[in-house]
């Protein structure tokens, strides 16, 4: 599902869930499979992060 507001677009996975507060906020959940290969994708690398770290510093 894809939600396009004038100042944003949200897409949504097939099988993820969308709900809209009754404040406004869009409450986005993410089925067990989803959540799982999510996850994986968002483990940090120690050789990335200190390559990120020297950068900053360099330029800092």
């Amino acid at each position: 599902m894809i939600i396009v507001d004038p100042t944003s677009t949200i897409a949504i996975e097939p099988d993820g869930h969308g709900e809209l507060q009754s404040n406004g906020d869009l409450l986005l959940t993410l089925s067990e499979h989803l959540h799982q290969a999510f996850a994986a994708r968002t483990r940090a690398d120690p050789v990335v992060l200190e390559k990120s770290y020297n950068l900053l510093i360099f330029f800092d």
